[in-house]
């Protein structure tokens, strides 16, 4: 599986990356939104990590056009507060699951359960 870690902390990234390694083929990091809609382009990932706060405050716009690029991609949100309403919003977007940052282990189960 192709992993894409978007996530604006250098640090974040690298941690995740640590973490999901073993669970993919490839990973692959970047910094910004205009990186990742480039990246899903080219490297064609099947799941995008995505950090909310990439976006700013249309997270939701940006799981919409991963999943134009890549409509059988995984998007797996990262969230600090990942409450019922923020969840919703994610899902309709058509992310596969929210992940609260304070606990990664989640993600990597998610991922594992996703793909």
């Amino acid at each position: 599986m192709k992993l894409l870690i978007a996530d604006p902390s250098k640090r974040m990234r690298e941690l995740i990356k640590l973490m999901c390694c073993e669970l993919g083929d490839e990973v692959c990091e970047c910094a910004s939104a205009s990186a990742l809609l480039e990246d899903c382009a080219t490297r064609r990932p099947d799941c995008v990590i995505l950090d909310e706060s990439l976006a700013g405050d249309n997270f939701a716009g940006l799981v919409r056009r991963i999943k134009s690029i890549l409509p059988a991609a995984r998007v797996v949100v990262l969230s600090l507060d990942p409450t019922p309403w923020f969840q919703e919003m994610a899902a309709e977007a058509g992310a596969s699951a929210c992940v609260p940052k304070e606990d990664l282990r989640q993600l990597r189960q998610v991922i594992r359960d996703i793909g």
